[in-house]
Formats: structure tokens, C-alpha cells, sequence
């Protein structure tokens, strides 16, 4: 990451701004690889930090006193930053107990909640149907009632279906849009959801997919699906198409590798536990892991499930994986 090298007056710009965003200390500080200390202090007295041989302001209401100059580079990282995982949000359930618009789906109807117990805030699973989730904790499968609702709140997935135009486009427009998402690697059933086709339909179109990848010409699409080449100029058409093949393409299941080490971008459902799922018979249940141990915990048949094969949902930040 160049963060690293960036001066540190840019670095406490970048922090200002992420802090004027409601980032957290923690996140702030992994991110810019600073200490948390020095997060801390910002956030205490941003006026305190200020650079008197700079005449160059910044502007913004944290940073209104501070004086350091605003470059290219900076101004990228501070915004970056300040973006960084807030197209997900942890939203409490209502009285009523509906899923909310675009929850987090770990697999097999499972939807990624987080609760209260004790001391700490830990990751569970809700089905949607019940008045109530589960989280694992002191060996045990805990039923709560009060809990909170992991969901994408980006500018796509806030999106109510009804407003959507997806419904409008026609079959062919839908076509192109999922050879599109086919290309980026989307999964079939988000695809499926996000234009509102049967999964028939896609699976048929991921043959044609499959076919067309033999042919190694960089040029305009042929054979099987030139007769679609008249729709693929459309702009309603190319629009739908980006928006499926970027739909939520920053949250990623990645498997835990054999070391049992932390990704920089795996997101916490409360600073030290972070979201996993794993299978288990028919199900993929949602879950909490420590980190740098050997096994996560699961809350199935009324236990505390340990399991040794999991995945760790990450914020893929840009369509790339960080590392470990």
C-alpha cells in the first residue's frame, strides 16, 4: 500500500477526513499504518496537529485550523479512507422483525447479524423468519432478541427494488448485462437477483460464456452471441451491465489461509471478532473467529460449534484482496 510512504502531515489530513466520516480509530489506523495513538490524539484536538510553515488550509470542519498542503496523493488517500467500507452498515432489526433491504447473506437463507453478550459484540446468524438470531458464546447456541443486521447501504444496494429500472429492460438488454457480470466473475445467484431473471436463464447464458471464452479475439463479440451486438451500444444497457458487474464486488468470502492470519481488510463485527462462515451439513452458517487461532465457532444444534474450514468475509476495497 503507498499509504506507508505518504508525509505525515498527509496522513493526518487523510485521518481528519476519515474521522469527519465516522470512521473508527482502529480501522483508521490499520489503514494508514499509523498508531492509534496518534489517531487518538487527532481525534481529541484536530487543532492541536498543525504544520506553521505550511500557508496552504484545508478546509472541512475538523480540519479548519490545520495547515499542511493538499496534494493529489493526499487528497486520493483522505477520500479513499473516508469511503472505505461504508457502503456497509449494521443496521438494528425493527419490531417487526423484517429483513432489511440488501442484509448481508452468509448462504443457505442465513443472514450475518451481530449481538450483544457480557462484555463483547459478536457476530451470529438470523434466518429472517424467526423473532429471534443466535450467536455462539460459552459453548453454547444463544438466542437473542436484540440485535443488529449486517447490510450493504452503497449507492447500488440502497437502491429499493421497486425504483429499479432492471424489471423495464428488456430480455436482451438482461442478456448482455449478464454476460457482463459472467465476465466479472459474479456469482449465479446474485445474478439472478440483481436483474430479476431465472437462474435457468443464467446458467444457460454461462455456456454460451464458457463457449465464447475459447474464442481469444480481443475484438467486438461473435459467433453465438452476435445477434445481441445491435443492444450492447445501448445506454440503458451498458449502464445495467456495470451496475450488475459491480454490484457489491467489495465484500468477498476468502478461505482462511494455513496460517490462520488476519486479512487486513476482514471486516469485525466488533474490534477482535471478525465474520466468518463455514459449512455445515446442508447449511453455511454465519459465525465469529478471534483471529490467529486454528478454529472459529458457529452457533449450530444449540452448541458452539468449532470448526477448522472456514471463510472470512473481506472488504475486497476495489476489486483487489488485500493481504494478510
Amino acid at each position: 500500500m503507498k499509504h506507508a510512504k505518504l508525509a505525515r502531515g498527509m496522513k493526518r489530513d487523510a485521518a481528519l477526513v476519515a474521522l469527519s466520516a465516522n470512521r473508527s480509530i482502529s480501522e483508521i489506523a490499520k489503514f494508514l499504518k499509523v498508531s492509534r495513538s496518534f489517531v487518538y490524539r487527532l481525534k481529541k484536538d484536530p487543532s492541536g496537529f498543525h504544520n506553521k510553515k505550511s500557508s496552504v488550509p484545508t478546509k472541512g470542519k475538523l480540519s479548519r485550523k490545520l495547515k499542511i498542503p493538499i496534494t493529489q496523493q493526499c487528497t486520493k488517500t483522505a477520500w479513499e479512507l473516508a469511503t472505505h467500507e461504508v457502503s456497509l452498515s449494521w443496521l438494528p432489526v425493527d419490531a417487526d422483525r423484517n429483513v432489511p433491504a440488501n442484509a448481508i447473506e452468509a448462504g443457505s437463507g442465513l443472514y450475518v447479524i451481530r449481538a450483544r453478550q457480557g462484555r463483547n459484540t459478536f457476530p451470529g446468524k438470523w434466518s429472517g423468519k424467526m423473532p429471534y438470531a443466535s450467536i455462539s458464546y460459552d459453548g453454547e447456541e444463544f438466542k437473542v432478541t436484540d440485535f443488529e443486521v449486517l447490510c450493504d447501504t452503497s449507492i447500488i444496494g440502497s437502491m429499493p427494488r421497486k425504483t429499479m429500472k432492471n424489471a423495464s429492460l428488456t430480455r436482451g438488454m438482461k442478456r448482455h448485462a449478464v454476460l457482463v457480470a459472467l465476465r466479472a466473475n459474479r456469482d449465479a445467484g446474485e445474478i439472478e437477483k440483481f436483474l430479476r431473471v431465472s437462474r435457468s436463464f443464467v446458467y444457460r447464458l454461462k455456456s454460451v460464456h464458457k463457449d465464447s471464452g475459447k474464442n481469444k479475439s480481443s475484438g467486438p463479440v461473435t459467433n453465438r452471441r452476435s445477434r445481441y451486438s445491435e443492444i450492447q451500444n445501448d445506454v440503458p444497457c451498458k449502464k445495467m451491465a456495470s451496475e450488475v458487474a459491480t454490484h457489491e464486488a467489495t465484500l468477498s468470502w476468502i478461505p482462511v489461509d494455513a496460517n490462520w492470519t488476519v486479512r487486513l481488510n476482514a471486516i469485525e463485527a466488533n474490534p477482535g471478532f471478525y465474520v466468518i462462515r463455514a459449512r455445515q451439513g446442508l447449511d453455511t452458517v454465519p459465525g465469529k473467529w478471534s483471529g490467529n487461532i486454528p478454529y472459529a465457532s458457529i452457533p449450530y444444534g444449540n452448541k458452539e460449534l468449532k470448526v477448522t474450514e472456514f471463510e472470512v468475509l473481506c472488504d475486497s476495497f476495489f476489486g483487489k484482496i488485500l493481504p494478510a
